[in-house]
């Protein structure tokens, strides 16, 4: 049977953008080389999920572009 891994990744981020000032979107902030969203699809895909759905905000072109 196979699985399907869920990224939630369509919240405003809001608290980030407060603490780093930056206008980039959560899940693309880098942190140590990777951003937050290639962080979780490096450990899904090394756990053997291949099955991965990206949920967003019709709003967030910039992680829809990434994704693509």
């Amino acid at each position: 049977m196979s699985k399907r891994a869920v990224i939630m990744a369509g919240g405003q981020g809001m608290r980030m953008k407060a603490s780093t000032g930056q206008q980039t979107p959560k899940p693309l902030v880098r942190v140590k080389g990777l951003s937050l969203v290639e962080r979780n699809l490096v450990w899904l895909l090394s756990h053997g999920l291949k099955d991965i759905v990206l949920v967003l905000r019709n709003e967030d072109h910039e992680i829809e572009h990434w994704a693509k």
